[in-house]
Formats: structure tokens, sequence, C-alpha cells
């Protein structure tokens, strides 16, 4: 392999008030986009709810089910129960309130305790700390021959470094689940030697197929598949210099590779694009007998509770005690 030191990195050559600009930007953006598109995505989603047979009872029990999923293969009855209380204490338990509670979901975790989202001084150093572990792990995984004399002057991708000075994580909230995109992880400070893989674990993946590849490591893995890896690469056709690229190893058609975090996030945020929508319908579908299924054999057996000799009277039954809209299931 070609022992050239020639890495792209657009993103380092901005000057570092620059570069703290451009990646506000880029998150701006991509803040913008995403609510967007989750509106979109989830309005959707609802509206297949809410045109199925059924009260709203049973609804929530669909979109409780729904929003369970962590598998696209994979569904089981989860009831609303109590619904959702929010860390400012506002309670969910109608089809509206969740409407107006997702419509302020911007796929951005930011840094705690820090109203601009930026890094204090204290956390600045750990994560500086963190950098420099990455940095050796990825290096020690690496391709010798690749970095031969190199190894003195050769950096992580500015972006990747710069982000994690503006949030913490990032992610697709994949309220139609059937898409089951990686976040992008925060810092795992006890983590770090487990990220990098060998240039030989990487260029078994799918997506890697048709780069060399000298390093990387892995900046978000849902646990189903699906992952996502920053990895030093360039086209094996082609004369080109070495450049840190975005790939995502997932269950979707077309594997995705980004030469840059900004297309990676552009990508993240048009999810409207790409979305299987008839997977969708087919799921809510599926949904709608599930629930209904389980709803049914509740009733029967709480209407046997009522009837049999000594049992409880009609108005001692949990539904006497329920505002209109709530769960059979409300403790």
């Amino acid at each position: 392999m070609s022992t050239s030191a020639n890495i792209v990195d657009e993103f380092r050559q901005l000057a570092s008030p620059e570069r703290s600009e451009r990646m506000s930007y880029i998150l701006s953006e991509f803040q913008d986009r995403i609510s967007k598109t989750n509106r979109l995505v989830l309005d959707r989603v609802l509206d297949m709810i809410e045109a199925t047979d059924g009260d709203e009872s049973l609804h929530l029990d669909m979109l409780s089910s729904h929003m369970s999923r962590c598998d696209p293969t994979h569904m089981e009855y989860f009831p609303w129960k109590n619904g959702y209380a929010l860390f400012d204490g506002t309670y969910i338990n109608s089809m509206d309130d969740y409407r107006y509670w997702y419509s302020t979901q911007d796929g951005l975790w930011s840094h705690p305790n820090t109203p601009d989202g930026l890094l204090d001084r204290e956390h600045e150093k750990a994560l500086q700390q963190f950098l420099e572990r990455l940095q050796l792990a990825v290096e020690d995984n690496a391709d010798e021959t690749w970095f031969g004399d190199t190894s003195a002057f050769w950096e992580l991708p500015a972006e990747y470094c710069e982000l994690l000075r503006h949030v913490r994580a990032i992610g697709y909230e994949n309220w139609d689940k059937q898409m089951f995109v990686p976040d992008i992880n925060g810092v795992d400070l006890n983590n770090v030697e487990n990220l990098a893989l060998t240039p030989e674990e990487l260029s078994d993946l799918t997506c890697t197929d048709g780069f060399d590849i000298a390093a990387g490591w892995t900046v978000g893995d849902n646990e189903n598949g699906s992952c996502i890896f920053y990895i030093l690469s360039r086209h094996s056709d082609q004369e080109e210099p070495w450049r840190w690229r975005i790939f995502v190893e997932a269950n979707f058609p077309t594997n995705k590779i980004f030469d840059t975090l900004e297309e990676f996030l552009s990508w993240l945020s048009s999810a409207d694009d790409w979305i299987d929508w008839e997977g969708v319908e087919t799921s809510i579908a599926e949904l709608h007998i599930l629930c209904s299924s389980h709803g049914a054999q509740q009733q029967q057996s709480l209407d046997q509770l009522i009837n049999q000799p000594g049992g409880l009277g009609p108005m001692d039954s949990p539904q006497a005690y329920m505002s209109p809209g709530s769960s059979i299931l409300a403790n």
C-alpha cells in the first residue's frame, strides 16, 4: 500500500474561530431540517394510526407499541398505560399531546449545564484527553505499512473533533421504525480502545467495497447490525489522496458513503426521501391487529370479573373513573 501521507481535510484548513462558526452553522441547518422532517414523518405515522378502526385508547396502545420497537422485524404489544411524563413535568396522554411534544425534537443532544451547548473548561479538557486516546487507539489498529513514517503528524478529522465541542451526540428519532439509523454517539471515556478497528475488519464491511482502507473507528452502533464509521480511505481504482469519510453500514437498499459530516447530516435530516412508507403502512396494519386482539382479550377478562358472583359492579370497573381518551390500562 502507498505510504503517501497526503490526507484531504478541508475543515482543518479553517482557523479555529472559523471552525466553530462553520460547525454552528452546519448544526443549525441540520436542526432546522430535521425538526421539519420529524414533524412530517410522525404526522404521517399518527395519521395512519388514527385512520384505523378504534378509539383513542386503542390508537395510543398502537403508538406505544410502535414506538417501543427496537428491531424492524420484531413487534410486541406495549400498552400505553400511564403515558409519558416529560422532564418539565408535562404529562402526555393523548395523540394531540404527543403531536405537540414531538414538534420540539431536533435530533441534537447538547452538553449538560451549558445553555449555549458548548463545553465548559472541565469538559473541554476531558474531551481533549478522549481525542488523544482515540487517536492512539486508531493508530495502534491502523495499517502499519501506510502509517510507516507518517504517525508523527496525522490527525483525526477536524470536523469530528469540532462536532464534539458543540454537541455530545446526534440522532435520528426513527419515528417511522423502518430505517434504524444509529446515533453519532457522544464521548465514551470508558470505551475508547474498543472503538478503533483494523483495516481488515473495516474492509470486511459491505459499505467499504471498492475502497482502500488505512484506519478507522466506530462513531455509532445501534446493536442491530447498523453502524456509522469514520474511515481513512480512498477509491481503489482511482489515483487520489486519502481522506476521512463517513460510512454507514445498515440494512438499507443502498449503503451510504459521505465525504463530509455536512453531507451525512444533510442525508440524515432528509429521511422522508428514503423512508420505506409501504413498510410503515404494513407495520401499522399489523399493529392494529396485534393491539386490537390484546384489547379484546383484556376487555373480555374485565367483563368476566365484573359479571362473576361477588365480582366488581359496573361502577367499580376501572373505566368508570377514566377521563375520555385515556387508556383502559391506566393505573
